[in-house]
């Protein structure tokens, strides 16, 4: 059960750490166990700075960034855009909760991503 939240931007940019907690604590009522929720993104630094505790092990909720695991080497396109995805997507999760932010490109507008 992975959780994604973007923490780009820093604290008090990034998605809200008390929803990914009450979201966390959901899960464990719902009956999924702790050690099997892992909360994520691109880089744990990035994390820290958003105000997440990275954690790996445990009982505990996993939380860590891709740059602890790496990425797939196999290449995913869609359409004109290629990706590789992140081995804590192909190989921990088999359902993803996405905890956006609102961002501004000036090419792009807005995303929630």
């Amino acid at each position: 059960m992975g959780v994604k939240v973007n923490t780009l931007g820093g604290r008090g940019i990034a998605s809200s750490l008390q929803l990914v907690e009450a979201i966390c604590e959901w899960l464990q009522e719902a009956g999924i166990k702790a050690s099997d929720i892992v909360v994520l993104d691109g880089d744990s630094e990035e994390m820290e700075h958003g105000g997440f505790l990275v954690a790996m092990g445990g009982d505990r909720v996993q939380c860590y960034g891709t740059d602890r695991t790496g990425y797939e080497q196999e290449l995913v396109e869609q359409g004109s855009v290629g990706s590789q995805l992140s081995k804590i997507l192909t190989r921990r999760c088999n359902v993803l909760i996405n905890v956006p932010v609102l961002k501004d490109y000036d090419e792009a507008g807005i995303t929630c991503v």
